[in-house]
């Protein structure tokens, strides 16, 4: 069942890169990708399945919090794949209610530290906000050190 479902999962991104970006990936690629995502999704069930990860969780959970009125909200964040030898950017924009507006993913080829992959997440989003025109925008990252340098440089 997982496997079908991240292949109908493929063939709906891939329908939408061609549709918005203008990309075209073959029947092959699509498949490819949708396996390649399937068996992440597992390595990760498998790692988060382990108790001494559990152990660290943290004890209360967090939601999502609106941003003021007037406000828009983007959520950023950067993984890590080092048997890849890949890293990604992530970031979605919500209105005040929490609706989706838009959102940006992008996969780096290379080695990358965490500080780091989430120093160039926050850099390409402000970026893709600025291109976008976007303005009154709240950033929220889990990079504790990311957000401490940016705010020790206003």
């Amino acid at each position: 069942m997982c496997t079908i479902s991240m292949i109908l999962w493929g063939i709906w991104k891939s329908r939408n890169e061609k549709l918005w970006n203008g990309i075209v990936n073959s029947a092959s690629v699509t498949i490819s990708l949708a396996y390649d995502l399937l068996q992440q999704w597992i390595n990760v069930q498998s790692f988060s399945q382990d108790p001494q990860v559990s152990s660290y969780a943290p004890k209360e959970v967090l939601s999502w919090q609106r941003p003021p009125s007037g406000y828009l909200k983007c959520n950023i964040d950067a993984a890590i794949f080092k048997e890849e030898n890949i890293f990604g950017v992530a970031a979605v924009i919500r209105d005040l209610n929490g609706d989706f507006m838009v959102c940006r993913m992008h996969k780096y080829n290379g080695h990358i530290e965490v500080r780091e992959a989430e120093a160039k997440t926050l850099y390409d989003v402000l970026n893709w906000v600025i291109s976008l025109e976007l303005q009154r925008i709240i950033f929220e990252s889990d990079s504790k050190f990311v957000v401490d340098a940016t705010l020790s440089t206003i």
